[in-house]
């Protein structure tokens, strides 16, 4: 058995922020650089538990009252009123697939978090004046009722859907070509895909049930093992190591870093690579780009990482973010550097089990996680 799926055994536990078993993995990742010769340096933040769930829900409403206007306002013929609710509706969903510097105040500052979470940072010189290369992967877990893949599809069809009504009714009271009862039964299709919405927000029930090997024990596993060829064998280019706390509460360690670290550093020469998810089968996911319409946050990094795939045999993909998820390199992007998140699974095998009790070191594929 290699080294990386001892490092996976061991940490293949529940650890959602705030709990023990997040102390206790925090503990481990300090103790296993310090075993290297490698000093992590410690940043602990505040962390809010609620403010992904209350922001589901919050926009969820929104958009179910707005569908609900648009609704009211067919059945009394005030055909303005109602394609102003329904252009609003369906724009909400677009604006909101892209990550912005908005988004983060209300996850960390509005979120009044009071749970304490940490990042992990360990930092291994290489050349001065090189580029630097940050590898990032978060350490915390946690689980959900409603499993990862069926909540995938389930609000990516529910939100394409709303989108895809909103706009047809839209156009057909701006051309003025439509019949009152079509409008009505747009209306409420309209409204049945916002009230899907709003029911997966209520059921939107987090634990910590998890013992999060995959998601993202195994990223953790690959950047110990990082750390340790790093701590032999120094780089040309200066690397920074972290393990990053409450990715799964809105990427708001992530979040903290950023602000604290991206100011000293030049976008020209700092590479984001975040490792999230990298014990499946099949080929290497790279997401470059996110919202609707896709967005790059790192399209340079992900042709060199094409290559470096190409060289070595491996099959790669590059990938988009379109709605309702998040990803630690995305606070690194909105800021204007070139960041990408490295995974490796396939949506309807490997990833099934994510924030699931099944979500164990056994399903894991070691040759994955190596390669």
């Amino acid at each position: 058995m290699g080294l990386l799926i001892e490092y996976l055994k061991t940490i293949s536990f529940p650890r959602r922020t705030g709990s023990e078993g997040n102390r206790r993995i925090c503990e481990w990742i300090e103790r296993e650089c310090q075993g290297l010769g490698l000093v992590p340096e410690i940043q602990d933040f505040p962390a809010s538990l609620f403010a992904v769930r209350a922001l589901t829900l919050a926009f969820s409403l929104l958009i179910f009252l707005l569908s609900a206007g648009a609704l009211a306002a067919l059945y009394r013929l005030q055909w303005e009123v109602a394609a102003l609710f329904s252009l609003t509706a369906a724009a909400m969903p677009l604006a909101s697939s892209f990550w912005s510097l908005l988004l983060e105040r209300f996850l960390t500052d509005f979120g009044h978090g009071r749970t304490l979470s940490r990042n992990l940072l360990v930092r291994i010189p290489g050349n001065p004046g090189g580029r630097t290369v940050i590898v990032m992967a978060h350490h915390d877990s946690k689980s959900q009722r409603i499993p990862l893949t069926a909540r995938v599809i389930v609000s990516t069809c529910a939100l394409l859907w709303l989108i895809f009504f909103c706009f047809i009714l839209f156009m057909q009271i701006l051309l003025r070509s439509f019949a009152a009862e079509s409008l009505t039964a747009l209306g409420w299709a309209t409204l049945l895909a916002a009230a899907l919405l709003v029911f997966g927000a209520l059921l939107f029930d987090e634990g910590n049930r998890s013992p999060g090997a995959m998601d993202n024990g195994t990223g953790v596993a690959v950047l110990l093992g990082l750390a340790r060829r790093l701590a032999q064998n120094p780089p040309s280019s200066n690397v920074w190591l972290v393990a990053t706390g409450a990715e799964e509460e809105g990427l708001q360690g992530s979040i903290h870093f950023a602000r604290k670290y991206a100011s000293g550093l030049p976008r020209e020469r700092t590479l984001v690579l975040n490792l999230d998810m990298v014990g499946g089968s099949g080929a290497i996911l790279i997401l470059d780009r996110q919202g609707i319409p896709p967005k790059g946050t790192g399209q340079a990094l992900a042709r060199e990482l094409e290559r470096l795939c190409r060289d070595k045999g491996i099959g790669c993909s590059r990938i988009w973010l379109a709605l309702g998820a998040g990803a630690d390199h995305l606070p690194f992007g909105v800021r204007g550097y070139e960041s990408v998140t490295i995974s490796r699974g396939k949506l309807l095998t490997d990833f099934r089990t994510i924030h699931s009790t099944r979500d164990t070191w056994e399903r894991v594929d070691e040759k994955s996680m190596e390669e």
